[in-house]
């Protein structure tokens, strides 16, 4: 329930209150057009309408009207990178596959996250074990958590006899379409190198490490200046059809 006199028009821009003689069940009718409540509420109306068209606007090329991110976004450049959707940790595929319970898989996975915390450790931590020994279960468990903490990048779980998913030819795409989402610096950079190399699917593995991940995580600056580190996650590499060599 409402009282009548709760029945008015304010806006937050200017600081007057036009009490209206009506409730929230009736209709409110003016005198004429020159009744200033009137034309007070006119005006409110357009006001609204240009705001709402500025935002449209601004939406289309940027906050900013100069911010290339969402310009790039816009006319779909990620849309033009072959990639994976189904590769990621956290797709609908591998929502029955189990994740560590609590309690196990501790030393490993503490190791792991130790690794992400030093800044002199290796680029690459490499989980070895015998088929069956639960390896992707650490994988995946270990992606989740880095999701959590904001420090996933991308993932990329393969899967014998799966298709595209047994083969590398769409994983650093993959890598990018997902690492686009990380940070807006990271978003334009890959965009731009899309841009400037319109063919780079048919690139080598090399290069497309280059232009889509490597240059573009560079904008991030070196380890020692970011909090927390970037994690790429691949699992199950022994699934590969193909041989990856990276230099």
């Amino acid at each position: 329930m409402v009282d009548k006199p709760s029945a008015t028009l304010s806006s937050d821009s200017s600081h007057d209150h036009i009490p209206i003689d009506g409730n929230h069940s009736t209709i409110v009718k003016f005198t004429s057009s020159a009744d200033p409540g009137y034309k007070c509420v006119v005006q409110r109306l357009e006001q609204c309408i240009q705001t709402a068209s500025n935002v449209v606007e601004r939406r289309k090329v940027g906050a900013s009207g100069n911010d290339e991110r969402f310009k790039l976004y816009n006319y779909g450049t990620l849309g033009k990178l072959p990639h994976i959707a189904g590769a990621s940790f956290n797709y609908r595929r591998l929502h029955h596959e189990p994740i560590c319970l609590n309690g196990t898989r501790e030393d490993v996975l503490h190791r792991i996250r130790l690794w992400t915390r030093e800044p002199e450790s290796a680029c690459i931590c490499w989980l070895s074990g015998m088929a069956g020994t639960g390896m992707s279960t650490i994988a995946r468990t270990a992606a989740r958590q880095f999701y959590k903490d904001k420090q996933l990048g991308a993932s990329f779980f393969f899967s014998r006899g799966a298709g595209e998913l047994a083969k590398t030819a769409k994983l650093f795409t993959t890598f990018a379409y997902q690492l686009a989402r990380l940070n807006p610096r990271v978003h334009e950079a890959i965009c731009a190198a899309i841009s400037k190399h319109e063919d780079i699917a048919k690139h080598s593995l090399r290069d497309q490490w280059k232009h889509l991940i490597q240059q573009p995580l560079s904008c991030l600056g070196d380890a020692t200046t970011q909090r927390h580190s970037v994690v790429i996650v691949i699992d199950a590499l022994t699934s590969v059809k193909t041989k990856m060599i990276l230099s």
